[in-house]
């Protein structure tokens, strides 16, 4: 795993430097600010799982350990900021190292982050850029500012928003994870732009012992249009081809004499492309035509069933003023899955209030997607409703709040495997693989305060409260998550 990060690291640096060194005149045009701080945390969270009071349920003996004590953590955590910039160019250095001591455990472990972003504009109307970020954590989060949870997502988020996020469902694990995104802009006319992109991520969990983890590779291809026709008429067009390289499972030999396993493996390709056509001849009223498709296929296809979605949405938007705005859309879907197939709906309904210290955003949204990279086992069809509530206020000059309400109601589909047995005792029998149908309701709950005080000096309380129901005993769980955190940040150089 450390040569593979290592290997990525280097990478990156072979792209990066050759952004900056072809700088002109490097030493005059340039602006460097230093910042620095450190930040101390309590992290507590109490998961109740219902797996563990069913006594029907044969319980997996990796899974007992998480289950016997809370977890409760202490986390010191220094860290730097170099920015350098000019009029053309961009270069950014985060360094987070982070000592996290289990208080439950008695024993400490090293996480962190550090990333790099460097973009140039070689002309005018073209710009290139890398970025990469080496995470270590064992929090299932990885957009925004990792190493501190309390931070809303949407307030540090960086880089690419449709790269996957890692699934709440599992306990506490410690993974790295390895981000490098690469991208080229050429903007060929007023408001038209092509951009190509490639995305490589890796994720390897350091607890190969729990079951629901699973490690791979994710290969991204990116090519992107955006394209104005003129004031009223302007279209949007966004194609990516994606490969999952992910580690094998092992199936157990037919026969005894058989010194190597059988592997089978879900490696996938998948096809993603989005169209949208966009009118602006009535004012403050957008309209909008859009049609997606997603398609993966599976190496296993015996194992895996391949799915095509299809889905169209017309979409009305209705601007107020700067920030508050309302939005409907609806269209139809057209689903594959394997030999099934179906005709359904999708839809969004949102509405977004901007307050003078604060800002309020209700939405619904229904569609369909394939979920193969939340570093699980499971993958397949999800068929989705989610509504969510999200809010931020400032109290004063000092004292800011945020909170969310989300609900999330998932249709799912993927592969068990199938225990049989053999007529004959010296066979071992192979297991079977059949698909399953399932239900999630997850419901979530957040709040957040932060302070100011001193000018330096920042203390933030944050409480999350999540809820899953399921089909399968082993995912539902109720959690509760409190984090305070005591921070301190300031320039220390500028040259």
């Amino acid at each position: 795993m450390v040569a593979q990060i290592q290997k990525t690291a280097v990478i990156t640096a072979l792209v990066s430097l050759p952004l900056v060194l072809a700088i002109p005149h490097l030493s005059q045009a340039r602006s460097n600010i230093l910042t620095g701080g450190v930040s101390i945390s309590y992290d507590y969270e109490d998961r109740d799982e219902s797996y563990f009071d069913d006594p029907d349920t044969e319980i997996d003996e990796s899974r007992i350990e998480r289950e016997e004590d809370d977890y409760k953590a202490l986390a010191l955590s220094p860290y730097f900021i170099l920015t350098s910039t000019t009029p053309r160019d961009n270069l950014e250095f985060h360094v987070r190292p982070e000592l996290r001591y289990d208080l439950y455990a008695s024993e400490s472990d090293f996480d962190g982050s550090f990333r790099v972003v460097a973009d140039r504009y070689i002309t005018r109307a073209w710009q290139v850029g890398v970025s990469n970020e080496i995470l270590r954590s064992d929090y299932y989060r990885t957009s925004g500012d990792v190493l501190d949870p309390a931070a809303p997502p949407e307030a540090a988020a960086t880089g690419d928003p449709t790269l996957p996020e890692l699934s709440p469902d599992t306990r506490r694990t410690r993974y790295w994870r390895n981000t490098l995104e690469l991208f080229s802009e050429h903007t060929y006319s007023q408001e038209s732009l092509i951009r190509l992109g490639f995305n490589y991520i890796v994720l390897r969990n350091d607890d190969d012992d729990f079951s629901d983890v699973e490690d791979f590779d994710r290969y991204e291809f990116i090519l992107a249009d955006e394209h104005r026709f003129n004031p009223r008429w302007s279209t949007l067009l966004d194609l990516r081809y994606i490969i999952g390289d992910f580690q094998p499972a092992e199936i157990a030999a037919v026969a005894e004499d058989e010194p190597a396993p059988i592997e089978t493996t879900s490696d996938l390709d998948e096809y993603r492309l989005f169209m949208e056509l966009r009118n602006h001849s009535i004012p403050r009223n957008p309209l909008s035509a859009s049609y997606s498709f997603i398609g993966t296929r599976y190496d296993e296809t015996e194992i895996e069933e391949d799915i095509d979605i299809h889905q169209v949405r017309f979409t009305w938007r209705r601007d107020y003023s700067p920030g508050t705005y309302t939005s409907i859309g609806i269209g139809p879907a057209y689903v594959v899955s394997g030999d099934d197939e179906s005709w359904e709906g999708t839809g969004l309904a949102e509405w977004n209030y901007a307050l003078q210290r604060g800002n309020l955003n209700v939405a619904v949204e229904k569609g369909y997607d394939t979920e193969d990279f939340d570093g699980t086992s499971e993958r397949g069809l999800v068929d989705y409703w989610e509504s969510r509530f999200s809010f931020s206020y400032r109290l004063s000059q000092y004292l800011t709040m945020t909170g969310r309400l989300s609900y999330l109601y998932e249709d799912r589909e993927d592969v068990i495997t199938v225990p049989l047995e053999s007529p004959d005792e010296t066979i071992e029998a192979i297991d079977s693989f059949e698909l399953d149908t399932y239900h999630n309701d997850r419901y979530e709950a957040n709040i957040g305060l932060g302070y100011t005080f001193m000018q330096y000096y920042t203390a933030s309380v944050d409480y999350t409260f999540t809820k899953q129901e399921s089909d399968r005993i082993d995912e539902e769980y109720d959690d509760h998550r409190i984090l305070l955190t005591l921070s301190w940040e300031s320039e220390l150089l500028r040259w």
